[in-house]
């Protein structure tokens, strides 16, 4: 009978799908292919033998992968229940502060609200206070204005009595000089006039 060729890679590849970590599926598919070649040679009872013998490989590597996923997920459930443990102690933890940092903020927000009050109760003082001196210096304004319109006729009427009088005295100051001259001419004429 002709051998017909085993494609060996095809073989490990199938095995490892199935599940068999990567030396036991090459071991598997070393063991068929000692068969294969055995077949020819051997018998009946030794296929059997081999069959039992690949049967029980087959069955140790199942108990053994078996254990190994049960000792995986226990060691998978442990680590789930220490993250999840982590998990609700940073919850907590982060709760606690979300909580004191609420209890800041709300204590800086009223803090605010005070001092913002305070501040428009200042600045109505500060607006009120501002009219009244505004108020005061028009008044001031309005007051020294009258008080220089009153000193500016006051003294614009002095300024005009005096005037009045200078003009007077010039007049009478004039009026005597001509009449002190007037003497003067009445002799010069009789002097001069014959």
């Amino acid at each position: 009978m002709p051998r017909l060729p085993i494609n060996t890679l095809h073989l490990v590849k199938r095995l490892q799908e199935a599940g068999f970590a990567p030396a036991q599926a090459e071991a598997q598919v070393e063991v068929l292919l000692e068969l294969y070649t055995l077949q020819e040679a051997a018998s009946k009872s030794d296929l059997k033998k081999l069959r039992l013998l690949t049967k029980r490989d087959i069955a140790q590597t199942e108990a053994r992968l078996q254990a190994e996923i049960r000792e995986t997920e226990a060691r998978l459930q442990a680590e789930i229940e220490k993250v999840r443990l982590e998990l609700r102690e940073t919850e907590a933890r982060l709760q606690a502060e979300i909580r004191q940092t609420e209890a800041r903020l709300k204590a800086d927000i009223e803090k605010l609200h005070y001092e913002v009050e305070n501040t428009r109760l200042e600045v109505e003082k500060l607006k009120i206070s501002l009219q009244e001196t505004e108020k005061r210096f028009l008044l001031s304004i309005q007051e020294t204005e009258k008080r220089l319109l009153l000193n500016t006729q006051e003294t614009e009427a002095r300024l005009r009595t005096d005037i009045l009088r200078a003009q007077v005295r010039i007049i009478l100051w004039i009026a005597g000089l001509i009449a002190a001259q007037i003497p003067i001419f009445y002799l010069l004429q009789r002097f001069l006039l014959p």
